[in-house]
């Protein structure tokens, strides 16, 4: 259902990106976060550069306008590899670290309303009120997963801190790593070539999944006989 739900969203996008002040909007963001780059690696203290840095990782657990790669850039710019890779691990840990207290106290907020809205889904990843440590391990690899909210509502559940984001930062670290490496090589998300490949894929996996909980329906009448 996710998958198809995704490919209508695709579809629709498809459409609307036809839109030229869309796409205008969107280069002027894009500027925006590429002067957001240049201005901090332009600063000749390295170690004002660091605390830039993680001081905007902070900003982000509450206001997340820009994209995790775009600090990423900037560090990789200024650093080596080794060095940019340590202040990012750094800068993701207190982002995580802040949400999942904000949910602690907080509580999960309109994550965990999604979450308890289906009964399979909430037991897949409340696992009974603890959290489900597998399924936080496959969102953190995933890419466009949401980082606030499911810190949010891990917090919410009294998942075990250190087990937490030992998870969290193990599992974004190859991201981290692909941002370093590509740099700020932004698609072009009003392309239709960005668009239709996702589409296809979207509705192929959706087709799949249906095919296979056919199967495993037909499997499981085989067995009850």
């Amino acid at each position: 259902m996710l998958c198809f739900i995704l490919c209508i969203v695709l579809v629709v996008w498809f459409f609307v990106s036809e839109i030229n002040y869309l796409e205008n909007k969107y280069w002027q963001y894009i500027d925006w976060l590429q002067n957001i780059e240049s201005q901090v690696a332009s600063i000749e203290n390295k170690w004002l550069i660091v605390l830039v840095v993680e001081l905007l990782y902070f900003i982000l657990t509450a206001f997340p306008v820009f994209p995790v790669s775009i600090l990423c850039v900037a560090s990789g710019m200024v650093f080596g590899f080794t060095q940019s890779l340590f202040i990012n691990i750094c800068g993701i840990a207190i982002l995580f670290s802040v949400r999942y207290s904000t949910g602690m106290s907080a509580g999960g907020g309109s994550a965990q309303w999604l979450v308890r809205k289906s009964s399979k889904l909430s037991h897949l990843i409340e696992d009974e009120g603890t959290g489900n440590p597998w399924v936080l391990a496959v969102i953190r690899l995933l890419p466009f997963m949401p980082i606030n909210p499911v810190s949010h509502l891990y917090g919410a559940m009294d998942f075990p801190f250190f087990k937490f984001l030992f998870i969290s930062v193990a599992g974004f670290i190859p991201k981290l790593i692909s941002y370093i490496i590509i740099g700020d090589n932004f698609a072009n998300i009003f392309s239709p070539s960005f668009t239709l490949p996702l589409i296809i894929l979207t509705l192929a996996m959706g087709i799949f999944f249906l095919l296979l909980r056919g199967v495993w329906d037909v499997i499981n009448k085989v067995k009850e006989r």
